[in-house]
């Protein structure tokens, strides 16, 4: 592998997607010097484009960030994330899976 630890950097959806309404998003691999990004692309071409591509790393991946305030953005380290997965597809809530507070802040 071309790397040590590979940590996978997230944004979720609504805030790139406020982003965009905003005027301060773009969408991925839009030109700086291009306009606005459009809100349609984000969940037509952007996401199903990078959700695939996050689907084919999950197996690889150390440190999953949740960077929704890029300040302080949260971590949850892959491991922790893989193993807590299986009880969540099969829990009839979210709620119902204890042990899934292990999210921290990365400094």
């Amino acid at each position: 592998m071309p790397y040590d630890r590979l940590w996978y950097a997230d944004l979720p959806k609504r805030y790139a997607e406020a982003g965009i309404t905003g005027g301060t998003g773009r969408n991925v691999g839009q030109p700086a010097d291009t306009g606005a990004g459009t809100t349609r692309r984000p969940f037509y071409v952007d996401r199903p484009v990078l959700d695939r591509h996050r689907d084919s790393l999950v197996g690889a991946v150390d440190l999953w960030l949740d960077t929704q305030d890029p300040q302080a953005p949260a971590g949850l380290e892959g491991t922790t994330l893989r193993e807590a997965t299986p009880p969540l597809s099969h829990a009839r809530s979210r709620r119902a899976v204890s042990g899934c507070t292990t999210s921290r802040k990365v400094t």
